[in-house]
């Protein structure tokens, strides 16, 4: 095949034609025998950009024990081309993310696609590889990992054993490759779970008026994001940080409270009282709620993002769900809830001081859906507008600054499971995806406020 190739190029040359040959790295053999991937371009900051080779360097040595990997600027440079492929033929600015990246795939025969971020945060790095079946929306592989205080080069040595290297390998491979990025080779400490203060796990809470739900307060911090339980919709697991407080609703919104301010209650299961969460309600109509209740406080309560919500559920721990390991402390679900709804407040709560976070009823969230973290908000936008740009993709893991990921505004996210899910349905990462305009009788709302 690759002497056809050079036969043809040769006669195209000899017509007196150009065109552009992207050769394959030098450093990536082709060996048939291994399942095919293509690597998209790291995603760096500013202050890496002249180290970006170096690390995907380490990325690409590091796959390649497994796969036959395709990468740097043949990739870029069939990204751009698809991207300008596409932007000529859809009336849209840019093409569907899936179908740019599985036309990325189809040009190198593979099925796979890589994509990898390395984010520069305040105490060191933090380095994000996901891979998966572009066709058939699996993930193969998804993992990230923090390196604190870690300088350039232990970077390049983390990004290689993050890619399947055992780490004295990656040390012993890579130390020659330190002077040439100013940088000495030195041990990596373990990176501590940031610790919450007992004062700011209880959380202070307020209500601002009579008819307004009370909230809590909710501290500034990082933490990690997804799972890695149930495949693609969960994934790939990513540090995400909290950098201002924000109030949490300390329940659901109730009844009563939706009655006080809408002078209407929608539930199906009234019966169950003032003290049980509306349901019965859109996205639409959470947001038609907060108009009005932002108009009597003058105050900005808003639905919380759905990394929000996430670190709001887990409240500085890893417990399978919002609250603890047992579904039955924390959660109305299937089994016990007696196919209705519950009072509010009557399980175990959260390490904030939240209740009903797993269960009761789902909660809608500011956030569309996407079907995968794997890509930013921007994924084809400032992504593949990078490439029409700069002639290089710029990829990245999911939202990491806890803001909402917009873009898909007819289909929304909703957390935390309801009365008449089973448990893999109430644990802290699960998602659903549901109509803006849609209700049903296990979803309501919790209200999320931004503090000055």
């Amino acid at each position: 095949m690759r002497n056809l190739l050079a036969f043809m190029m040769t006669l195209i040359c000899l017509a007196g034609f150009s065109a552009p040959v992207h050769a394959a790295k030098p450093n990536i053999p082709i060996k048939t025998d291994k399942e095919r991937l293509v690597l998209m371009p790291l995603r760096v900051g500013a202050a890496d950009q002249t180290r970006q080779a170096a690390m995907e360097t380490a990325l690409v040595e590091g796959l390649q024990q497994k796969y036959e990997v395709f990468s740097g600027e043949q990739v870029a440079q069939k990204a751009k081309q698809i991207f300008l492929k596409e932007s000529r033929v859809s009336t849209k600015k840019i093409c569907d993310e899936t179908r740019c990246m599985q036309d990325i795939a189809e040009a190198f025969q593979a099925e796979l696609i890589a994509t990898a971020n390395v984010s520069k945060q305040e105490d060191g790095y933090f380095l994000v590889l996901s891979i998966q079946n572009i066709f058939d929306n699996k993930v193969v592989y998804s993992r990230s990992t923090p390196c604190q205080n870690c300088n350039a080069y232990q970077v390049v040595v983390k990004l290689k054993e993050l890619s399947g290297v055992s780490a004295q390998v990656a040390q012993q491979e890579l130390s020659p490759v330190a002077n040439s990025m100013n940088a000495v080779p030195g041990s990596n400490a373990p990176y501590p779970e940031s610790a919450l203060p007992a004062e700011a796990k209880k959380g202070k809470t307020f209500k601002e008026c009579a008819d307004c739900p009370e909230m809590v307060v909710i501290p500034a911090g990082s933490f990690e994001m997804g799972s890695l339980d149930l495949g693609r919709d969960e994934s790939p697991v990513h540090r995400v940080t909290i950098s201002h407080p924000f109030a949490m609703g300390k329940t659901e919104v109730t009844q009563k409270q939706w009655q006080a301010i809408m002078g209407e209650n929608p539930a199906e299961f009234k019966s169950c009282g003032d003290d049980c969460p509306v349901e019965q309600v859109s996205w639409d109509d959470a947001q038609a709620y907060i108009r009005k209740l932002n108009s009597k406080t003058g105050k900005l309560y808003r639905l919380p993002t759905e990394a929000e919500w996430e670190y709001a559920c887990r409240a500085g721990g890893r417990q399978k769900y919002c609250g603890g390991d047992r579904e039955e402390i924390v959660a109305w679900y299937k089994k016990n809830s007696r196919n209705t709804t519950h009072p509010a407040a009557v399980k175990q709560a959260n390490a904030f001081g939240l209740y009903d976070m797993s269960g009761n009823v789902w909660e809608w969230v500011e956030d569309g859906y996407h079907d995968s973290y794997a890509y930013a908000p921007t994924v084809t936008g400032a992504l593949l507008a990078s490439v029409w740009e700069n002639d290089h993709a710029s990829f990245a893991s999911a939202p990491v600054d806890g803001s909402a990921w917009l873009g898909n505004d007819e289909t929304r996210v909703l957390r935390g499971g309801s009365w008449n899910y089973v448990p893999q349905f109430v644990r802290t990462a699960s998602r659903m995806r549901y109509g803006a305009e849609g209700s049903s009788d296990d979803i309501g709302f919790r209200l999320a406020r931004t503090l000055p």
